[in-house]
């Protein structure tokens, strides 16, 4: 017997990269793991980098005490991709979805998170991050 699908949509963390100085994240919302059924998590990033050369790219974190978070990557080991560089001129949003690595499942917490390049942000560089899963139903 098994349980029909709960999915579930978070609110959207949203907010501006102002004073956010090139190499520092933002986190998103947190979410517990052990409710996450395997291989459902997703986050929808919507971004917006209107200062000059500033890059925005979105990727994922894990924690086990839900305060000191962590970076995961893929398996591949491959670097975060800049989803927006800004040219100095009011920008065009830009969103994807980004599946949640395998691997933060084996964390207690995950949250989506978003990473600023090259230049500080400022109030006009934005992000929007939603996350969708499937909740895990424990049968099969």
């Amino acid at each position: 017997m098994s349980f029909p699908a709960r999915f579930f949509k978070g609110a959207a963390a949203t907010g501006n990269l102002d004073s956010i100085a090139a190499g520092g994240s933002v986190g998103g919302t947190v979410y517990p793991t052990n409710e996450i059924a395997v291989d459902t998590l997703s986050c929808e990033f919507t971004v917006k980098a209107d200062t000059n050369t500033l890059t925005i790219s979105a990727h994922w974190q894990v924690s086990h005490d839900n305060s000191t978070w962590v970076d995961i990557k893929p398996s591949n080991g491959a670097a975060y991709v800049a989803l927006v560089t800004g040219t100095g001129m009011a920008g065009t949003p830009v969103t994807v979805t980004l599946q949640g690595p395998s691997g933060a499942l084996g964390w207690e917490y995950v949250r989506p998170a978003v990473k600023v390049g090259v230049t500080t942000g400022t109030t006009n560089d934005t992000y929007s991050m939603q996350v969708c899963y499937r909740k895990f139903n424990g049968f099969g």
